[in-house]
């Protein structure tokens, strides 16, 4: 990097520039009825009870399986990619928990936290009210 310094009337200017651009983005999206906050929301408890009593009444496969999804991901604090690539191996039971192996996080990208399990109790109310 050099040593050298933008001006102080060149900065402010520039700072004045970007806070006008941010608005007018804000005020565009506003005017396209767009979310102002990117990303995904959280669900709420109330939701995810929810599809669980819907999950649990349906009688097709596919409703256990989304089931076992959703509280996997949920209990993990998991994203759904890292959920989908589970396999057999890397369940384990210990005591009353079910231990999960997750290979890769978006924190570990490289899986070196690998080994180190997630550990999943039983919740026996979600879905059999």
């Amino acid at each position: 990097m050099s040593n050298l310094s933008a001006p102080p009337e060149f900065r402010d200017r520039m700072t004045t520039l970007l806070k006008g651009l941010k608005r007018t983005i804000v005020e565009q999206r506003v005017a396209a009825g767009e979310a102002l906050e990117d990303g995904k929301e959280a669900m709420s408890f109330a939701c995810l009870k929810l599809l669980c009593q819907k999950f649990v009444k349906g009688n097709r496969d596919e409703y256990h399986f989304a089931h076992l999804f959703l509280l996997l991901e949920w209990n993990l604090i998991a994203r759904s990619d890292n959920v989908a690539n589970l396999h057999v191996n890397d369940f384990e039971f210990e005591g009353d928990s079910l231990l999960v192996y997750l290979k890769k996080t978006k924190t570990d990208q490289e899986g070196n936290d690998s080994k180190t399990p997630y550990h999943c109790y039983f919740n026996m109310v979600l879905g059999l009210e």
